[in-house]
């Protein structure tokens, strides 16, 4: 049975797939010329910053209520979700690697986080490489999602159902059309990439 190209090309990673979207829509924007809607363009743009003034106030609560930033609070979330290295931390909160490292062990030292052995860990002395909540890190973070349920339940109560209803749509509408896939072509350039990068590094 014969293999085509497409076929024996390596499967792009997710950070790879994600890179090649950023590229994508960096080079639709820098191609696509004003509308002749441009004017209520602008005035969506306008309208939109207030949009996130209720994301700046949680975030800004939950600081002065934790002690913590923002991105330790999406650290303690992300290992309560599952992620126990600092690598995939920093994969689910969009930190770099070094990032979530020093966050990590800001937390470690807050004592809102402990390090433990991977189970598959059996030399003596080894450095932990993974950490888990302690009780102060749930107790934290159960705090903070109280708090952004508190807010937002707030900001809901503030805007009635109807315009409630239509900022979830316009919402979901808005993530529909930025979540647009990779065409096919996207993830065989990728390959092609990674397989010239490949041989230039073996030659």
């Amino acid at each position: 049975m014969r293999t085509t190209a497409d076929d024996a090309a390596p499967r792009p990673s997710a950070a790879e797939l994600a890179a090649a979207a950023t590229r994508r829509a960096r080079t639709l924007v820098q191609r696509t010329q004003p509308s002749a809607h441009l004017t209520r363009v602008l005035d969506v743009v306008d309208e939109g910053v207030p949009l996130t003034t209720p994301h700046t106030a949680v975030s800004r609560t939950i600081e002065q209520l934790t002690g913590l930033r923002l991105g330790e609070v999406q650290t303690l979330a992300a290992v309560a979700d599952g992620a126990h290295h600092h690598r995939e931390i920093a994969r689910r909160t969009g930190q770099p690697d070094a990032a979530a490292a020093a966050t990590v062990d800001g937390l470690v030292a807050r004592g809102s986080l402990a390090r433990r052995h991977h189970p598959a860990e059996t030399r003596p002395g080894a450095t932990p490489t993974l950490v888990g909540l302690t009780s102060q890190g749930e107790a934290i973070l159960r705090q903070a999602e109280a708090i952004q349920v508190r807010v937002l339940d707030a900001v809901v109560e503030a805007l009635g159902s109807d315009q409630t209803d239509q900022v979830h749509a316009a919402g979901q509408a808005v993530r529909r059309t930025l979540a647009e896939p990779l065409v096919a072509g996207d993830a065989r350039q990728i390959a092609a990439g990674r397989w010239l990068a490949g041989a230039a590094e073996a030659s």
